[in-house]
């Protein structure tokens, strides 16, 4: 459990690390990859909306303006692109041949993920809001509680007015539970490779 939760986190701050560094190389290819994350959560919200029975504009300001999906996509797909980095790095070092079988159950779970966790959030905002308003409200005074102990008056306006990382977070958080939730799962039935899995 604990090298579970460790490896998704080294995979996170890998891919937020990424994002950081390539916006000072070249700021254009990271609003590149936004806008690609951004066509993607809208065709998310489209087919959301048509199995739900809900208006899709609707769904979509859930989804981008609050959920921030469109991010989610492009640091989820830089989680992937390490993680099979990774994947592929322990199959060579074991001498094992490339399977793309277990390579794809592992793209096919990525993206399972991600879409479970965000149609999760959806659903939560619209029967549960109160829910919902607490938990963005909780991680908003955490991190304002911190910054202004610190005195990081700058960083608060960038990071919580005008990013709104704690939303960020909030989506981040339900994909990290629903991951591990998986792989759990998967490991308890014994379905698939646990060397997959823990990663």
């Amino acid at each position: 459990m604990i090298q579970i939760t460790c490896g998704r986190m080294a995979l996170f701050a890998a891919a937020v690390a990424t994002l950081i560094g390539m916006w000072f190389f070249d700021a254009s290819i990271v609003n590149r990859w936004f806008d690609s994350g951004e066509k993607v959560a809208q065709a998310f919200a489209v087919a959301l909306s048509k199995a739900s029975n809900t208006n899709p504009a609707l769904v979509e300001l859930v989804l981008l303006g609050r959920l921030h999906a469109d991010r989610a996509v492009v640091v989820g797909v830089l989680m992937l692109a390490y993680l099979s980095f990774w994947h592929f790095a322990i199959q060579a070092l074991r001498g094992e041949g490339i399977s793309l079988t277990s390579y794809s159950a592992l793209v096919v779970r990525v993206v399972l993920v991600l879409a479970l966790a965000h149609g999760l959030l959806t659903i939560l905002m619209f029967s549960q809001p109160e829910l919902m308003k607490e938990w963005f409200a909780g991680h908003e005074g955490a991190f304002r509680s911190v910054l202004r102990y610190f005195k990081l008056a700058r960083t608060e306006t960038f990071l919580l007015k005008a990013l709104h990382l704690q939303n960020f977070l909030v989506t981040m958080e339900m994909v990290f539970l629903v991951s591990t939730a998986w792989s759990i799962l998967m490991l308890n039935n014994k379905t698939e490779n646990p060397l997959l899995v823990s990663r």
